[in-house]
Formats: structure tokens, sequence, C-alpha cells
């Protein structure tokens, strides 16, 4: 199956939230912080629905991952450590060192 990182939509939250993975605080929270310059988000979909999410954010140099959350049926595939190298990648390009989890 093919699996697609992109940043996400208003829609890509709901339908976590239908699933049960995220609360309507979190989609409120994440909304927020999308728009916030050093936090980077990324869903990841998997035959056209959203089967996980990173979040990260970065202060001054140092990286925090936030949040990773995967589908229960798409656990122990590496959709998580695709995510994890994604924001890996952009936080490198920001000269920053440290990340933490």
């Amino acid at each position: 199956m093919e699996q697609i990182i992109k940043k996400p939509i208003l829609a890509d939250f709901k339908e976590l939230a239908e699933k049960h993975i995220l609360r309507k605080e979190d989609i409120k929270r994440l909304q927020r912080n999308l728009k916030k310059k050093n936090h980077i988000i990324y869903v990841v979909k998997g035959n056209n629905k959203v089967i996980g999410y990173i979040h990260a954010r970065y202060l001054k140099n140092i990286g925090y991952i936030e949040n990773i959350v995967i589908s229960k049926n798409f656990q122990r595939k590496g959709v998580s450590l695709r995510l994890y190298k994604k924001v890996i990648n952009i936080i490198k390009r920001k000269s920053i060192k440290k990340i933490r989890l």
C-alpha cells in the first residue's frame, strides 16, 4: 500500500477524531500550532485515509517531538519511522543539533 506524507488540512484532523485517535481539544490545538512557524505537523495517508500524524516543534537550538500517533492497524510497519525521518530532516535543515522526544 502506498503511503503519502503530507501537510494536514482540517479534514485530516477530523478524520483522526472520527477514528477516536484525536480529541476535539487536540484538533483545536493542532490547528493553532499549524499556523506557527516553529511547529512541524504532518499526516500520513494510506488508501486515501489518514493513518497517523506527527507533531514537532523547535525552540532556539532544540527540536522536540511532541506526538507521533499511528492507527493500530498500521503500527509496527515502519510508518512512525518514516514520519520521524521526515521531521528530523526538516529540523536538521534549520541547523538544530539536539532533538528531544
